[in-house]
């Protein structure tokens, strides 16, 4: 059965039993997934309402979930 297209790039967090979804575009999850790679500085870049300061955030949650007592920090 095929993922529905708004359910692609879901990821799920369970910080104190409290779930978290988090939906990400194709080319966020691409972004996350070069994260999780081992790349250390990855580029993304576009034109204005392409999603890059909610990918930027929602990258920052996702792995705040996935490795505990880890410290993210954003800077604009």
């Amino acid at each position: 059965m095929a993922v529905p297209k708004q359910d692609r790039g879901r990821i799920s967090g369970k910080p104190g039993g409290v779930t978290i979804d988090v939906l990400l575009q194709p080319k966020q999850r691409a972004w996350l997934d070069m994260f999780e790679a081992g790349v250390r500085h990855p580029g993304y870049g576009g034109a204005k309402g392409g999603g890059k300061s909610y990918s930027a955030r929602a990258i920052q949650v996702i792995r705040r979930l996935k490795y505990e007592n880890s410290v993210g920090l954003i800077l604009r």
